[in-house]
């Protein structure tokens, strides 16, 4: 190994191997190395240990070291690249198209992807599934709570709205305008605030003292004797 291997720093150098004719030095006798003899990239690849990660990954079936030790950084990227279309892309799915069909695509894309994932034998195509996969990370989730939460919300509004405009925040249209997106025309949540302050108010009014009171006194009606 000192015969080799070059040094750095007291450390073997992880990358680098002499190119030099070691059955020629050990006949002559050489034991140390010269740090001037030429050098070149190993020859035999890694042998990686699996002690942590007890299984092999892409980057170990490809070899991703030395000076490419930088494409798993660059297909995480890319994965995050597609996270951020996507966010777009299926944002604007669910409000032309509802909520629930964008739910089933992106966990379609996914699904899809993320199978292929695992029969890639490039970097490229690693990179493409990755993007994907990406495309479809966040949304899967973020659908699944929208609708839940909107499921959740249409119990406790006030009866009189649940079967218009609250329906919209499920992906449905109103009677009233049925070309238009399932955006929300009053949303849950306003709608709420203003039935609970409208009972408040209405319940201080009941409270106010006589001369406090926003309602008009009854004038009392005189008649003129002609």
């Amino acid at each position: 190994v000192s015969l080799s291997i070059p040094r750095t720093s007291d450390v073997y150098d992880r990358c680098m191997m002499y190119a030099v004719n070691y059955s020629q030095l050990l006949a002559d006798g050489v034991t140390v190395a010269d740090t001037n003899w030429p050098r070149t990239p190993c020859r035999h690849g890694w042998e990686f240990n699996f002690t942590d990660v007890p299984y092999s990954t892409i980057a170990t079936e490809l070899g991703w070291v030395c000076d490419q030790a930088a494409l798993a950084s660059v297909a995480q990227a890319v994965f995050f690249c597609g996270a951020i279309l996507g966010g777009l892309v299926f944002g604007w799915i669910a409000d032309r198209y509802g909520r629930i069909p964008a739910l089933v695509g992106t966990n379609t894309v996914g699904l899809v992807a993320g199978v292929a994932t695992a029969f890639c034998n490039t970097f490229w195509a690693f990179c493409l599934c990755r993007f994907l996969v990406g495309l479809a990370f966040d949304n899967c989730f973020t659908m699944m709570y929208i609708l839940g939460i909107g499921k959740v919300e249409l119990e406790e509004v006030n009866p009189h709205l649940r079967g218009r405009r609250v329906e919209n925040h499920l992906g449905k249209t109103t009677p009233s305008s049925p070309d238009r997106d399932s955006n929300l025309d009053l949303p849950v949540l306003s709608s709420r605030a203003k039935h609970k302050r409208a009972r408040i108010q209405g319940g201080l009014v009941g409270l106010r003292p006589p001369h406090l009171s926003t309602k008009p006194k009854h004038k009392l009606k005189t008649t003129i004797e002609r």
